[in-house]
C-alpha cells in the first residue's frame, strides 16, 4: 500500500521517524537517569494513558517494566510515598502529587523539540569525562559530531543543560566518550 502511494508512504516514514526519536530517547533516559527518574517517568505515562489517578500495578508487574528487581522498585516506591508523592497499596498506586512527581521525571520534554530534527542522532556519552548527549548528523557522510549537550547532575538529577548548538568551537580538544 505505501509503495502505491505517497501519502501513505509519507505518513508511514513520520510514523517510523517519531516512534525511533521516542525510542532512542527512552535508551538514554535509561542509560543515564536513576531508577526513580526512570520510574517516576513510567508512571507519569502511564496516568496519562490510563486517565485515573488509581492505576491498578503490582511492584512485580513495575519492576518488569523497568527491568529491575522487585526490591528496587519496592525502595524507590517507599520513597517516592514517603515524599508524598504516590500512595501505593497491594496491586495499586496512585499519584498524589503530580506537580511534584512529574518535576522527578527526566530531561525528556527539553529533549523533545529535536524530534523535529529526524537526522540527527543523540548518543548518551561523556565530554571531558562529564555526562553529555553527543549529536550526530546522520547525513554527514564523515559521521562526525555535530555538537554536544552537558548534563549537570546532583543526588542522582539533573540540575542543570548546556547546549552547545551554537559554541561548536568548544568541541575542539574536548575528550569525547560514547557511553557502552
Amino acid at each position: 500500500m505505501k509503495r502505491r502511494s505517497p501519502v501513505f508512504h509519507d505518513l508511514f516514514s513520520r510514523y517510523a521517524d517519531a516512534l525511533l526519536a521516542q525510542m532512542m530517547q527512552s535508551v538514554a533516559c535509561n542509560a543515564l537517569h536513576s531508577i526513580e527518574a526512570r520510574c517516576s517517568r513510567w508512571l507519569l505515562s502511564t496516568h496519562d494513558r490510563v486517565g485515573q489517578t488509581a492505576i491498578p500495578l503490582t511492584q512485580e508487574a513495575l519492576a518488569e517494566m523497568l527491568g529491575v528487581q522487585r526490591t528496587t522498585v519496592t525502595a524507590v516506591a517507599r520513597a517516592l510515598q514517603a515524599r508524598g508523592l504516590i500512595r501505593y497499596t497491594r496491586g495499586r498506586l496512585e499519584i498524589v502529587n503530580r506537580v511534584r512527581l512529574d518535576g522527578k521525571k527526566s530531561v525528556a520534554p527539553y529533549f523533545s523539540n529535536y524530534a523535529t530534527r529526524p537526522h540527527w542522532q543523540f548518543i548518551p556519552g561523556f565530554v571531558d569525562d562529564r555526562p553529555a548527549i553527543l549529536v550526530y548528523d546522520a547525513d554527514d557522510p564523515d559521521q562526525r559530531l555535530k555538537y554536544f549537550v552537558l548534563l549537570d547532575w546532583a543526588d542522582e538529577q539533573v540540575v542543570g543543560i548546556r547546549d552547545f548548538v551554537f559554541a561548536r568551537y568548544a568541541m575542539e580538544g574536548a575528550k569525547l566518550a560514547v557511553l557502552d
